[in-house]
């Protein structure tokens, strides 16, 4: 009766042939058992903490407020008349630098017959107010030309960018901007003189202007869309870029419109009762039922109502506490009503107040939000780039388990073997895309528009790519689940470093630097300039073409350097699959012994065989390399007994045991390339 095995026995088997019938079978089963710590722990480490990075992202008060050249008469002596909010004698003048409005205003001042020279003298000022607000911010850092404020823990670095440095490329280099128009500290000169002079209608001119050229915030989607998301919800950010910036705009053009030139110390000044003088008045007329009030609610709600709250709420804040803030104002920065006040110790003293009064800041300083791609903002659509990537590299990596890497065709030449297997899986890719595409229209990405035909084409051609780089380090080493195992490792660092979340620079260094070699970065950037650049119709067409271009031109390096590696590498597995060995002194010793002649080089040689020569020439190569691993085997078994003969130790004597046991394996060409028995 023949008895049936028991479990363990079974068991014992499998465990031996699987885990422990070689060393090479040994690595590969720590190599699995490794590779849940190696995707649990890598990606735990990359995204550990990536908002406390968040300050890395590039952002940028992007300031296009020209400074205009503002001339204005006032009175040699007395208390009328004696700054820009009183002067009756103003004109705004466009010129390019101080010198030209210095020039520009002595000539004004000069031709101008209305003015009486002996009355009034000349004054002029070429500033800008955004510009005086943020270089005298006490965070402004002169080195870095940026705003570096610190909130819940992070550093966020604001760069400060003016006049020609305004012109940027591409225009999206800084991910999130604080964008100012041009004319915005002019039309706020002309706004509060309007007031000023209780002009409804001067009024309504200055803050149409300053409406429809509101400073915007302005994000994109189209580099990362977390990040984008982020900067979006994130409120520290926008707090940081719109109110340490703006209110201080408020301060600033208090001071210049009431400053006075000290011809005796040679500096600009103000006191304290022209000031609270001049506002108190103001405050008489702003407010929701005064006249200018009314004006401007008027004018609001028939040309902007989504800024009528606003509106409303800022002129019943002015009437309901402004005389609150005047007092503290007024009180803080000038003890004494009289005393000259230069302008660094009003801006530091004004900065503090106007940045601790929060009601203004929250209800004046409301400004519009824009985001690049705001309408394709579905998670589906922005993380579905990184779940596309990894669909494409799993898809060609199962390819992978489908096929094998043996040749099929008697005497094909290596590299027809190599990239008949690369066109087969090339063809299963391209169907494979077809599909995964087909798929992503029906579920939402249609509403790109042409630009999903677009998006159609790059994710062919990444997918492709993607086959050859995974073809070529499939194929690379002797055993093709090593070459499977370095894939997976490899999707691993693109999960981590492919741009797929977060940017790589909130991650820890290392991801950083690793990116640069990740092509789901370049893929996904590709993306993103598609479906976030030219489907939103925003930005010049040529400047996401170019990025396109640059994008898959640094994905193609990756096809010379692989194929040239793997083909060099399939070139020598190849032929020691063939003939036993890939030593070519070794093969002339064989050929030379079975009286072959060699035909200019042993390789030319090899390549004119015959089947029967080959497989003659392959058998006594394995006949060669069994004995040669007999001898071998037979010294290390001399030198056990010689060691335990010396110390009677009886572990010489398992190692002698072992080594017996240890046979000599041979691969042959018919079993599958991807296994090693």
């Amino acid at each position: 009766m023949i008895e049936n095995p028991k479990f363990s026995n079974v068991f014992k088997t499998e465990a031996k042939e699987k885990m422990g019938k070689s060393r090479l079978q040994i690595i590969k089963y720590i190599l699995i058992c490794f590779v849940p710590f190696l995707y649990g722990f890598i990606c735990a480490w990359a995204f550990w903490n990536p908002l406390a990075k968040i300050g890395s992202i590039p952002m940028a008060i992007v300031d296009n407020d020209n400074p205009p050249c503002v001339a204005y008469a006032v009175k040699k002596t007395g208390t009328d008349e004696n700054n820009l909010l009183t002067s009756p004698f103003v004109e705004y003048l466009h010129v390019d630098n101080a010198a030209e409005c210095q020039e520009k205003s002595q000539e004004w001042f000069d031709n101008n017959s209305k003015i009486d020279k002996n009355i009034y003298k000349l004054q002029y000022r070429f500033d800008s107010m955004v510009n005086l607000s943020v270089t005298n911010n006490e965070f402004y850092n002169v080195n870095s030309k940026a705003l570096e404020l610190k909130q819940n823990g992070m550093t966020i670095k604001l760069n400060y960018l003016h006049d020609r440095e305004t012109s940027f490329k591409p225009a999206d280099k800084y991910w999130a901007q604080l964008q100012v128009s041009p004319g915005f500290t002019e039309n706020i000169f002309k706004l509060m003189r309007a007031v000023g002079n209780h002009s409804p209608t001067e009024v309504i001119k200055s803050l149409e202007y300053l409406i429809s050229n509101m400073p915007q915030f302005w994000s994109t989607y189209k580099q990362n869309f977390l990040a984008g998301q982020v900067l979006y919800t994130f409120t520290q950010i926008k707090t940081a870029l719109v109110h340490s910036a703006l209110p201080e705009v408020l301060g600033t053009s208090m001071f210049w419109a009431f400053a006075k030139w000290d011809e005796t110390a040679n500096v600009h000044y103000l006191t304290g009762r022209d000031f609270s003088n001049y506002l108190e008045n103001i405050l008489l007329i702003i407010g929701p039922n005064t006249a200018i009030g009314k004006a401007i609610l008027n004018y609001v709600q028939d040309n902007h109502p989504q800024y009528y709250d606003i509106a409303k709420k800022v002129l019943e804040l002015v009437e309901t506490t402004g005389k609150q803030f005047l007092d503290e104002f007024v009180r803080e920065i000038f003890p004494n009503l009289d005393a000259h006040v230069t302008w660094p110790e009003y801006s530091e003293k004004a900065q503090r107040v106007i940045r601790d009064w929060t009601n203004l800041n929250s209800s004046l300083f409301q400004i519009p939000v824009h985001i690049q791609g705001y309408q394709y903002g579905e998670y589906g659509i922005g993380l579905g780039e990184f779940f596309i990537a990894i669909a494409m590299w799993v898809g060609v990596l199962m390819q992978t388990f489908i096929f094998d890497r043996t040749c099929r065709t008697k005497r094909a030449k290596w590299y027809q073997h190599y990239f008949s297997k690369l066109l087969l899986m090339l063809i299963t890719t391209t169907i494979q895309t077809t599909i995964l595409a087909i798929s992503l229209a029906i579920l939402g990405y249609s509403k790109i528009g042409a630009s999903f035909g677009l998006l159609y084409v790059w994710l062919l051609l990444c997918s492709l790519i993607f086959t050859i780089i995974e073809h070529a380090i499939w194929f690379a080493p002797a055993d093709g689940d090593v070459g499977k195992y370095l894939i997976v490792i490899y999707l691993i660092l693109n999960l981590t470093a492919g741009w797929g979340t977060f940017p790589s620079f909130m991650q820890a260094g290392f991801f950083n630097v690793v990116s640069f070699l990740t092509p789901f970065k370049y893929a996904i950037h590709g993306m993103g300039n598609i479906i976030y650049g030219i489907g939103t119709g925003e930005g010049s067409l040529i400047q996401y073409q170019t990025e396109i271009l640059q994008n898959m031109g640094i994905l193609l390096i990756w096809i010379p350097i692989l194929l040239v590696i793997s083909l060099s590498l399939t070139y020598l597995w190849r032929q020691k699959e063939k003939y036993g060995t890939f030593n070519l002194r070794a093969l002339k010793k064989v050929l030379m012994e079975n009286n072959i002649n060699i035909n200019k080089n042993v390789a030319r040689t090899l390549n004119n065989l015959s089947n029967q020569e080959v497989e003659i020439v392959k058998e006594q190569v394995l006949i060669s390399q069994y004995q040669t691993f007999e001898e071998q085997k037979s010294q290390k078994i001399k030198r056990m007994e010689i060691k335990f003969d010396l110390t009677r130790n009886p572990k010489y004597l398992y190692k002698i045991k072992k080594i017996k046991a240890k046979g000599y394996s041979i691969e042959t060409e018919e079993e599958d390339r991807d296994s090693i028995i």
